[in-house]
């Protein structure tokens, strides 16, 4: 089961103890993206980390300081589920649609691309159906 609270920490209140979790109260996004940060998770199993691709930056706001980068230790218990560069490099322009498409692509054009990447992904739920529905889930998974 896969929920979702939809809440920005320390702006918005998230959901306080999910059924079948542990304890606690849980965000989704925001400024935990952002400030990619484990030394909180306290529990023995693994982290699942839904991701648009295959690097994580922690510091984001920092990304530019050098400085302010992790050792891949905070990774360790992490399970980064994310597109392929394959599937990345088969959408318009080679990427998943971002904000800077607002400033570079007239509006008809920007539109048509998020639905085409849309359409693309829809594919790329079906295949991770299949692949996490079959005798060997773990077939497609790459060790980074």
């Amino acid at each position: 089961m896969l929920h979702a609270s939809g809440s920005i920490p320390f702006v918005l209140t998230g959901e306080r103890d999910i059924d079948g979790a542990p304890p606690g109260q849980y965000w989704d996004g925001g400024i935990v993206d952002y400030h990619f940060d484990l030394s909180a998770f306290h529990g023995s199993g693994l982290a699942l980390y839904p991701h648009f691709c295959a690097s994580v930056t922690p510091g984001w706001f920092d990304k530019f300081l050098p400085w302010r980068r992790r050792g891949s230790e905070v990774m360790d218990r992490v399970v980064l589920l994310c597109p392929s560069d394959s599937y990345l490099e088969s959408l318009p322009h080679g990427k998943i649609p971002d904000r800077s498409d607002m400033t570079r692509l007239p509006h008809q054009e920007r539109v048509e691309y998020w639905e085409q990447a849309a359409a693309s992904s829809v594919t790329l739920a079906e295949d991770f159906a299949i692949a996490i529905g079959s005798t060997d889930p773990l077939a497609h998974v790459e060790n980074f």
